[in-house]
């Protein structure tokens, strides 16, 4: 099942792939783009220290069509991408590169619809690396805003006594689990896709701690995960359980 991964940087909305009052449309305020004013070490060790960012999936997805929205605010166009390289990997250390890619400069009107910028045609990865390469002649580098189709792998049963009988198609669990990174102390799922049982989710640390267990979750239902908790710095691992399959999320805390 494809489905689309949409995000906001830096002021991500709570509400999952509902970030635009018209479908295609972005607004035109600061706040709502990330923009890289200091290059730093790049997560691929074959490219120097540059502007860029990286999306963790949580786990493998295959990966179809990509729109990037460009900067629109009036006065930080010329900050807005131009030529931009994309990278993807399965691990975070080893990259495969598709190579070189244009993103149209911003129109700072509201109407603004960003672009089809390239399609992976089911290329598989885990994480997404965008870095620019140049922009429209500011002082930083940016975008407003991506938006990802992405079709998930099945994963493999966890109880051997599942028999063949069963087909694979109806193991599966897909969730979206929002924002990632997580800058405040909000997190939410929603699950999209579940087998033929009940789906409960966990929330564990980095060293295994059980910091949230065996909460239900309901078939297209948005929950927020931490509920007045509040996480310290870290890297958390979300799992989605149902009787015989599993399916898990890395997210970071910043």
């Amino acid at each position: 099942m494809k489905y689309i991964l949409s995000t906001i940087l830096l002021f991500t909305l709570a509400t999952n792939g509902f970030s635009q009052c018209y479908p295609e449309r972005h607004n035109t305020t600061w706040f709502n783009q990330w923009i890289s004013c200091e290059k730093t070490e790049n997560p691929n060790t074959t490219r120097p220290a540059s502007h860029w960012i990286m999306y963790d999936f949580g786990t493998e997805m295959k990966m179809y069509t990509l729109n990037i929205w460009n900067i629109n605010a009036p006065d930080l166009l010329s900050d807005g991408i131009q030529k931009a390289n994309i990278d993807y990997s399965s691990d975070g250390i080893t990259w495969l590169e598709y190579g070189e890619v244009t993103f149209n400069q911003g129109t700072g009107e509201n109407t603004y619809e960003g672009q089809n910028v390239l399609n992976f045609n089911g290329a598989v990865a885990k994480y997404l690396l965008i870095t620019s390469e140049s922009n429209y002649g500011g002082n930083c580098a940016g975008f407003a805003e991506m938006k990802l189709e992405v079709d998930s792998l099945k994963v493999v049963p966890t109880d051997p006594s599942v028999t063949d009988s069963l087909s694979t198609d109806s193991i599966c669990i897909v969730a979206d689990v929002f924002p990632n990174p997580m800058i405040n102390n909000e997190l939410y799922i929603t699950l999209n896709e579940q087998c033929v049982h009940a789906v409960n989710y966990n929330l564990t640390d980095a060293n295994g701690r059980i910091l949230i267990q065996n909460t239900p979750i309901a078939l297209n239902e948005t929950v927020e995960i931490l509920k007045g908790k509040e996480l310290a710095p870290g890297v958390y691992i979300v799992t989605l359980l149902s009787n015989y399959a599993k399916s898990e999320y890395k997210i970071v805390k910043q």
